[in-house]
């Protein structure tokens, strides 16, 4: 085929791998609409021009001042927030350094990225930190597991090999608790108020008996 615009190594795009590469060009628009008020954010992706790319991502939005922060075609978009209502945005060819520039540009503190996407494909949101136990959950795990061997002593799970079987299972039962107000505060918060309730209402209980 010598008039063919590819070489015939069969290395060139087909028909159809062209015409997909022209849509999607033709649709890479994407936007971001942030809210300072309420720090609500938006986005759209794949639209066919900057218009439309736009009004898509403040009606999703949905607030009255949410305002277009950063568009762009074929580019990827970051927006980076602060606490305090500071934010910064960034487009560049690179996700990794839209992000940085976000950061960049955001004032605040505890400065971190809400979002960064591809404006032809769609998200690619930050990856998340790993969660890490603080000390009362590696304090509460250590609990449980006294827990468990004292139930597996008394024979909760099987054959047990202790004397005193009863005095087993209320050992494992009060580090059960233990270990569950220490690694919830609001049950041990909880606790506290019920118990000064009680404590409270007895000491009104005792007053009005000794007034008889």
């Amino acid at each position: 085929m010598p008039n063919s615009p590819f070489p015939e190594t069969g290395t060139g795009p087909t028909w159809a791998e062209s015409a997909v590469g022209a849509y999607l060009r033709q649709h890479a628009f994407g936007a971001i609409a942030y809210s300072q008020t309420t720090g609500r954010w938006a986005t759209s992706y794949g639209q066919p021009d900057r218009a439309t790319a736009e009004t898509i991502a403040c009606d999703k939005c949905g607030t009255g001042d949410a305002r277009i922060v950063v568009w762009g075609q074929m580019t990827w978009l970051a927006l980076a927030v602060g606490d305090g209502g500071g934010y910064g945005w960034a487009r560049d060819a690179n996700p990794e350094q839209a992000k940085q520039l976000a950061l960049q540009g955001c004032r605040g503190t505890n400065r971190r990225i809400e979002v960064c996407f591809d404006t032809m494909r769609g998200w690619l949101r930050p990856a998340r930190k790993r969660p890490h136990l603080s000390w009362r959950g590696w304090l509460s795990l250590v609990i449980l597991v006294f827990a468990f061997a004292s139930f597996g002593s008394a024979g909760v799970f099987g054959n047990g090999n202790s004397a005193n079987p009863g005095g087993e299972i209320i050992v494992g039962i009060i580090c059960v608790i233990i270990a569950a107000l220490i690694r919830f505060p609001a049950l041990r918060h909880g606790l506290e108020w019920s118990s000064r309730a009680v404590l409270k209402l007895l000491g009104s209980s005792a007053r009005a008996i000794h007034r008889r």
